[in-house]
Formats: structure tokens, sequence, C-alpha cells
């Protein structure tokens, strides 16, 4: 019979070729499954995209990380920048509540075309868009949001009406890193920021205006803070020891299924 069913099987080798499309399917459908997480970085005031990926911070997380996808956008103000400083000096604040609407729809485009983003990650100017952008989108949604030096832009009185009027922000994780020896941004200056959110992990290091890198004794807190789950999702995500979850044991067998379809499309 099994002799039969070989001689059929040469004869007619459509079944099994149709066989190994199916299996294919199916581990395409469990990869997609398996997405890679994002991470949209915004660099800080005069900064660029690439400048502030390749600083040894970020280039730190993208090497502890690889499983992450940093995403680098840049600012659409002159310098460039997310928030525009004010026309007549930081003496004079703004009210205008839609003063960084070109960053906000440039955002709003980026997270569209590339996303779903895990977290959003801003350092410096950057961090005080984090909060900024976190205040105005309707369609992103994060989360974890990361903030190193950050703040809150106080020269801008329209955007901290706005942030204030949507906090606390209670739906994302946020961690705000503070150096102790930061001479650009003052610790209470992030704290304040830090306030708006109303799950904040504060975490500070010895270093000055800057991401922490592999070297510092908050790198380790940092990526764990990404990598580890929510309340919402840890019971989904968390194994006991020694045993894998359900979506690792079903691409093992999805592989397992299209290997054992090659061989025998061709050796059969």
């Amino acid at each position: 019979m099994m002799n039969s069913f070989k001689y059929y099987v040469s004869q007619r080798r459509v079944f099994p070729k149709a066989l190994l499309l199916f299996i294919i399917i199916c581990c395409s459908s469990c990869c997609d499954g398996q997405q890679q997480r994002k991470i949209l970085c915004l660099h800080g005031g005069g900064q660029t995209a690439s400048s502030f990926e390749n600083t040894r911070g970020m280039q730190s997380l993208i090497a502890a990380l690889p499983e992450i996808e940093f995403v680098f956008p840049t600012g659409s103000y002159d310098g460039p920048l997310w928030i525009p400083d004010p026309p007549n000096g930081k003496g004079e604040p703004t009210t205008d509540p839609d003063i960084a609407s070109l960053s906000v729809n440039a955002l709003e485009a980026v997270v569209a075309n590339q996303g779903p983003f895990y977290g959003i990650l801003g350092y410096s100017q950057g961090g005080a868009f984090v909060t900024t952008f976190l205040s105005q989108t309707s369609s992103a949604t994060f989360e974890v949001a990361l903030i190193f030096c950050g703040y809150l832009p106080t020269t801008h009185r329209g955007l901290v009406s706005r942030i204030d009027a949507a906090a606390p922000f209670e739906n994302i994780r946020a961690l705000v890193f503070m150096g102790t020896n930061d001479n650009i941004i003052p610790n209470d200056l992030s704290r304040d920021a830090a306030a708006k959110y109303s799950s904040a992990t504060l975490v500070y290091d010895a270093v000055g205006h800057e991401v922490p890198w592999e070297a510092t004794t908050s790198f380790q807190t940092v990526t764990a803070f990404i990598t580890s789950p929510g309340q919402s999702d840890a019971a989904d995500s968390v194994t006991s020891p020694g045993q894998k979850s359900s979506d690792h044991r079903f691409f093992g067998f999805a592989c397992a299924l299209c290997l054992f379809a090659y061989i025998f499309t061709t050796h059969v």
C-alpha cells in the first residue's frame, strides 16, 4: 500500500507541492504574529535622526536589543527642532496650542505608515515632545514611553495646556531618566514631566545630558524596562522555567512541518 502511495505521489507531484505551499502560508501567518517590536525615537534639539542614532547611548540600546527596531524621524522645524523656539525669545512664552502641528502631523504619518509602534522614546527636546505628542495624538498607541533628560515645554503655554488637559497619561508605562550631572536640564524639570504619567519609573545616574550607555550603572535598568511586560500582558508573556510559550511551540511545529514537506517533495 505504501509503494502504491509513493507511486501515486511520484506521478502526481501536485499534492506535495500544494502541501508545501499550504505549510509555508501557515508559517508566514505564524511569523506575522511574531512581528518585531518598534520604538519611535525622537532626537534632541539641533540633532538629526542620524546623529541621534549614532550617539553611544542609542548605539548601546540598538546593540543590546536586536529584537527591537528603532525608528528615527527628524523634527519638522529649523534646527532641526520638534518645537519651534518662541518668536520673541524664551522670555515671552507662546500661547498657540498648535504651534508644533508640523511635527505632530509628521509623526502621525510615521505611525500610520510604519506602525504599529510598541514604544516612543525621546531625548532632551525629543523628550519634551514625547509628552506633547501623546497629548495630541489619537491614532498612535504606545505601550511604553522613555524620556531621557526631558522636560515640559513651559515656553509654550498652549502646548502645556493641552498636556494638562490630557494628563495623567494612564495607559502607558513611562521611564524618565535623569543625569545627576546634567547641567542643561535640571532634574526638577524632568520630575515635572514625570508627574504627568500615572505610572512613571524614575531612573538616575551620575552622567550628564545624555542617554545612558552600556557602561553606565542604569543601562540594565533601562533595557529591562523596555523588555519587561506590562501588567496588562504579563499573564500572557511570562512562562514557567523550562516551558516555552504556546506561540513559540506553534512556530517550532510549523517550521518542522515545513522542513518535512520540503524533504517529502524533493525525495519521494
